[in-house]
């Protein structure tokens, strides 16, 4: 397999932060460790969340209550103000785990929220996973798995009734012939494992490549396990209702995006806080284009899932020059496929310091774009 990346001309990385085709979802990303301390409770957090800023020029508020509501059990604010709110209210932040440590309690806390698939102004899938641990009783204190699929067009979350047929349901003519096809899909290892003694109806399911991810759920001796499994749109397509068949036939519908206006500033007055999306000199990343060209291929990797379906793609990225050269706030404004933007943003974030866009001889926050190809060979 090989990279070929949009990197080869200048002009196709640019301080105008846009990109010849329209945007129809920009995707933020944040990740990290962060510590926090409440009285004598330490505790530990791991963030790795991606959610949409605006989908096809607009903020579909059921979808981001939706998301706030799994993450933090909170609807009242965005998903990036819900996280602030959230490690606001574990405590005082905290540099470095302090001397005393042994004598404190310690709960570490995980975050994920991954893009499932994106399908143009139809549907968009998430997988939200949230625990809390205690350390000294090795008790999970909370356990979220939840994966769904937002319905763009009629601006609905899609519950198992609007994905399947209502046959498909326990007592139902087709629960047997739907069981039996999810059992087909499952890896013979989980039937064959005695630890995995028990499987019910699939606990919730979400769209991924117009096929069906279900959420298997498994009951093991130790505790609930979730396994996920895919059904191909072909094997799955007789059991879905018809208001789903008819969300996945239907003609696209994309409002009109508005173009990134061009920020430009008085030449008397140039705001450091400011970020610009032309400058007067333009940031440069180490060593020029070519430089930036060998540090992408040289990092960049295909995903496995991409890899092995031979998926080709086209990603967009846009990120921040910061005024000491350093790169913040990547996102992704031209989806590809949730593995490649992954990856992309992963590489992007390793960036090292560039040469800061200037105006008037001062140093600006400079917004860039980034377009990759993605064509395995």
């Amino acid at each position: 397999m090989a990279l070929m990346a949009c990197l080869l001309l200048p002009a196709l990385c640019r301080a105008d932060g846009s990109d010849a085709r329209p945007m129809r979802y920009k995707m933020d990303y944040v990740s990290g460790a962060y510590l926090r301390k409440s009285g004598s409770t330490l505790h530990f957090v791991t963030a790795d969340l991606e959610w949409p800023a605006w989908i096809n020029a607009g903020r579909p508020q059921t979808l981001m209550n939706h998301l706030a509501a799994k993450l933090f059990g909170n609807t009242d604010f965005a998903v990036a103000d819900g996280f602030d709110r959230y490690l606001d209210s574990l405590g005082e932040p905290l540099e470095a785990v302090p001397d005393d440590d042994a004598a404190l309690n310690k709960v570490y806390h995980t975050l994920e929220l991954k893009l499932v698939e994106y399908s143009t102004a139809r549907y968009i899938s998430f997988r939200i996973m949230a625990a809390e641990r205690n350390a000294k009783s090795h008790q999970v204190r909370s356990m979220v798995h939840h994966i769904f699929t937002y319905d763009i067009v009629n601006d609905r979350i899609l519950g198992k009734t609007d994905l399947l047929r209502k046959i498909c349901f326990e007592g139902n003519v087709a629960y047997y012939d739907f069981m039996n096809l999810v059992r087909l899909q499952t890896p013979s290892e989980y039937w064959e494992d005695e630890r995995f003694y028990s499987m019910g109806f699939p606990q919730e399911f979400c769209l991924m490549n117009d096929g069906l991810v279900c959420d298997l759920g498994f009951t093991t001796y130790d505790s609930p396990a979730n396994l996920l499994v895919f059904i191909p749109y072909k094997e799955a397509y007789d059991y879905y209702t018809k208001a789903l068949k008819k969300l996945l036939q239907a003609e696209a519908r994309l409002n009109p995006v508005e173009p990134v206006a061009a920020q430009t500033p008085a030449s008397e007055a140039v705001d450091t806080t400011m970020v610009y999306n032309v400058a007067e000199e333009n940031p440069v990343f180490q060593g020029g284009q070519d430089e930036m060209i060998k540090f992408m291929t040289d990092n960049l990797r295909f995903p496995p899932i991409e890899e092995m379906l031979e998926i080709k793609g086209r990603v967009v990225l846009q990120f921040v020059v910061e005024r000491d050269g350093t790169v913040s706030t990547v996102s992704v404004v031209g989806p590809a496929s949730p593995g490649y933007d992954r990856e992309a943003v992963r590489v992007v974030k390793m960036m090292p310091r560039w040469t800061p866009g200037k105006i008037g001889g001062q140093s600006v926050r400079t917004r860039m774009s980034l377009p990759i190809t993605w064509k395995p060979q």
